[in-house]
């Protein structure tokens, strides 16, 4: 959606307030793990700033928004795997901890086969699948994302959004118990964009 529409200046303002009243109200914090964090954001920011930086924003620059969205492409990505049976496979030693670390480009033909593929695309729905090849269990994860700017257009309805998915999720309670058991379960859950939907089950299971 953020590259489909560009980045909108309400949305920055929202975040800017929302922002502003967190570092206005903040609590106090444990001395040790304050200063811990302070002195890591000094190389973050200028020591006038370095209270407020990571809270207060001051300008809305939707360039600089569009050029680090357009950088976020799977052929930019750097992936960590941490795993004994890479003990003598690494040729590079940390310079501090002494950690062996190797460094290596990400084929291709991987990341070709991490990405979901896009099966429809129409002016109301988009459908991604990825078929599972690394666990390889009868096993089927569904994720629905409802988008409608109504849930978040005014208090009221943001409101009752909320009281819908409380109710809604009350009212499947006795019906989802014998579900769970059975090792099917749901998620109901509002966003920003309005409803989020998800269900983890048996592959069979699914059609019922």
């Amino acid at each position: 959606m953020l590259k489909r529409e560009g980045p909108q200046q309400w949305i920055f303002d929202e975040c800017k307030d929302l922002s502003a009243m967190t570092f206005r109200f903040k609590g106090k914090e444990k001395p040790r793990n304050y200063t811990t964090q302070v002195a890591g954001l000094i190389h973050k920011y200028s020591l006038s700033e370095v209270l407020s930086g990571p809270y207060l924003m001051s300008e809305f620059q939707p360039d600089l928004i569009t050029m680090v969205l357009d950088k976020l492409q799977p052929d930019r990505m750097r992936i960590f795997v941490v795993s004994k049976k890479f003990e003598d496979k690494t040729n590079i030693k940390e310079k501090w901890y002494g950690t062996d670390y190797s460094v290596e480009d990400i084929q291709d033909s991987k990341i070709q086969a991490s990405l979901p593929e896009l099966i429809k695309d129409s002016a109301m729905t988009q459908l991604w699948f990825k078929q599972d090849d690394t666990y390889l269990l009868p096993k089927a994860c569904i994720n629905f994302e409802l988008i409608s700017s109504l849930g978040r257009s005014d208090p009221v309805n943001c409101n009752l959004m909320y009281l819908f998915v409380s109710l809604f999720k009350d009212a499947l309670n006795e019906y989802a118990y014998d579900a769970e058991l059975a090792g099917l379960h749901y998620g109901l859950e509002c966003t920003i964009y309005g409803m989020s939907v998800s269900k983890l089950c048996y592959y069979i299971s699914q059609y019922n």
